[in-house]
């Protein structure tokens, strides 16, 4: 029993130490970050995964070269052994690009395709496509359009 209890307070103790460090790069990278209209700063953050694992964030100005020091910060700071994922986001919130740290050392960093976006667009596209077809034209379909925004 006791040696249990000494595990889980180390491991709580190990956690506290984890999260303390995280927040101290957060807030370091955060007072490194250019300041444009203040929304670089704001998506710097971290949160803890359901498995445990860190997972940092920061919105994407790497085509200027803008980012802040947060990965730099990270390999400085960060429990060498620990793993962690840092994922840049774009202009809407949506992953970009994620780099991943294993607990072996390996890194590998992932770009993330908006396939998403790109398929809504298209649906949308097509059942246009597909409305005017069914009005019998353009114009039928521009008269059947204002007639249902009048009712």
């Amino acid at each position: 029993m006791a040696v249990e209890n000494k595990a889980l307070n180390e491991e709580i103790e190990r956690q506290k130490k984890l999260r303390a460090s995280a927040k101290n790069i957060v807030e370091i990278s955060k007072s490194q970050a250019a300041v444009d209209t203040g929304r670089l700063k704001r998506s710097i953050s971290f949160v803890i995964s359901l498995d445990g694992k860190f997972v940092f964030t920061e919105a994407f100005y790497g085509q200027f070269y803008d980012n802040s020091m947060l990965e730099e910060n990270i390999n400085t700071f960060w429990d060498k052994s620990e793993p962690y994922d840092l994922i840049y986001t774009d202009d809407n919130g949506d992953p970009f690009q994620t780099v991943r740290k294993y607990g072996s050392g390996r890194i590998s960093v992932n770009r993330v395709p908006n396939t998403k976006a790109k398929k809504s667009i298209l649906d949308t596209l097509r059942s246009y496509r597909d409305n005017v077809k069914k009005a019998g034209g353009i114009k039928s379909f521009i008269e059947t359009v204002a007639a249902k925004k009048i009712d």
